[in-house]
């Protein structure tokens, strides 16, 4: 009798060894991914869309990529640089009426092609804009484009 409960004794140990040992590689593999995803957080960012002034066109420019740009961005209309842009934060500017050249400079030391964007522009309307990266085999391009009216957008932030 003691050798039969022995058996099973030892049985039931080994069984319960075998368990903690899946139980533990589960855990570590659920700690693994909540410490991976949990670096950052999908935000709403609102966006203001009222003209700066009638006598110009205004151009809101805004970051949805967020975790994929090292923030911020230089942004350049014609050449000169009208401010940085953070997926946190659209840029809202004012531009004259006529063509204008954007583009948004490449962070220093990346294998980013910057691409340059040039649009017409009427006074007295509200333009957006956004930029994103292209990711490609050997080289990506940093874009700014033409999108379609917003009142808000979701990017991801990472802390």
């Amino acid at each position: 009798m003691a050798l039969v409960f022995a058996k099973r004794y030892k049985a039931l140990i080994i069984t319960l060894h075998r368990r903690n040992r899946r139980m533990n590689k589960i855990f570590t593999l659920i700690i693994t991914i909540l410490s991976i995803t949990g670096c950052g957080k999908t935000f709403t960012i609102p966006i203001d869309q009222n003209l700066l002034s009638e006598e110009m066109a205004t151009v809101i420019i805004f970051n949805v990529s967020g975790y994929d740009m090292p923030p911020p961005l230089e942004v350049l209309v014609d050449n000169k640089v009208v401010g940085l842009i953070k997926p946190e934060a659209p840029l809202k500017i004012e531009v004259n009426a006529g063509n204008h050249d954007f583009y948004v400079r490449r962070p220093k030391g990346s294998l980013v092609i910057q691409r340059k964007t040039s649009k017409f522009f009427n006074f007295g309307k509200v333009y957006y804009m956004k930029v994103w990266l292209e990711r490609g085999v050997f080289v990506s391009s940093l874009r700014i484009d033409s999108a379609n009216p917003i009142t808000h957008y979701n990017t991801f932030i990472h802390n």
